[in-house]
């Protein structure tokens, strides 16, 4: 029988590999604005922000992989207590991913 604990794990870990797979889809297209921005200067800021939005949120995400691999590392008494701070984590990133996604439409 899984456990509540495991399940969540296991649900959260896909999540990250969607959003793994949103980043770099991100980065691939921030660092081909940047090169367009070479072109017009305009789009020089555009690129900057954009790069450093991608920055920021791969830093995000290798913060959330931590606190799922320390829930992972938790005991079943104890993994509640950071649920709460991955739920955070999670939709900060979520949040960050889809203002950088929009961006892009």
């Amino acid at each position: 029988m899984t456990s509540t604990k495991e399940v969540y794990a296991e649900k959260m870990e896909k999540q990250m590999e969607q959003w793994k797979r949103q980043i770099d889809e991100l980065e691939a297209k921030a660092r081909a604005k940047e090169a367009e921005a070479e072109a017009d200067k305009a789009d020089a800021e555009l690129k900057k922000q954009l790069v450093e939005k991608v920055d920021g949120l791969k830093q995000a995400f290798e913060d959330t992989k931590n606190k799922l691999e320390q829930l992972r590392r938790s005991g079943e008494t104890s993994w509640e207590k950071l649920k709460g701070d991955i739920e955070n984590a999670r939709e900060d990133l979520r949040r960050g991913i889809d203002s950088a996604l929009s961006r892009f439409k």
